[in-house]
């Protein structure tokens, strides 16, 4: 048997005003009818269902490192690393802060530490946003706009699902 985890979405309505009772979503499956769920879930040694966290209701916090909700959340609504071509899964990248963080010791203020200001950058991409010359924003739809070290800009698509568990990594672009 295999383990398998559930992300449970918890709406009764979507964007598009599409009921979507009896309609389940897994990372691994994408959307399915509840039998299918059922029928995959009995092959299951262990399941863990989580659910949805809104990033966008959650309070900013002072600190540096988000707590454990924000951080899941943040990498739940943006499923990989957000440099332009990279995929690798946000469950495996640092949480970097869009606008750098500065200590409130130092002069920062309060509440820098939000989803809004966060992003999953694997560490080779966070690295490169670090210490050389890219820069990005997160647009209102989601979208990622990045400033190569060239001056050229390039935009990403708002955010996608994680690759399929099977689907190797892609070789990291623009770096």
């Amino acid at each position: 048997m295999t383990d398998r985890d559930l992300i449970a979405h918890d709406q009764s309505v979507d964007s598009h005003g599409i009921d979507p009772r009896g309609v389940a979503r897994s990372d691994e499956l994408g959307p399915m009818l509840l039998g299918r769920l059922q029928a995959w879930l009995l092959t299951a040694g262990k399941v863990v269902i989580q659910p949805v966290l809104d990033a966008e209701r959650m309070p900013a916090v002072d600190a540096h490192d988000p707590p454990t909700r924000m951080a899941a959340a943040v990498r739940l609504r943006d499923g990989t690393c957000v440099f332009p071509g990279c995929n690798r899964p946000s469950d495996r990248a640092d949480l970097d802060h869009i606008t750098a963080y500065v200590p409130i010791d130092d002069g920062g203020p309060p509440g820098q530490t939000h989803p809004n200001n966060l992003a999953p950058l694997c560490r080779r991409h966070h690295r490169a946003k670090t210490f050389g010359a890219f820069t990005y924003h997160r647009r209102p739809d989601g979208a990622y706009e990045w400033t190569l070290p060239s001056g050229r800009r390039i935009t990403t698509d708002p955010p996608r699902p994680r690759p399929r568990p099977d689907r190797p990594d892609e070789p990291d672009h623009f770096t």
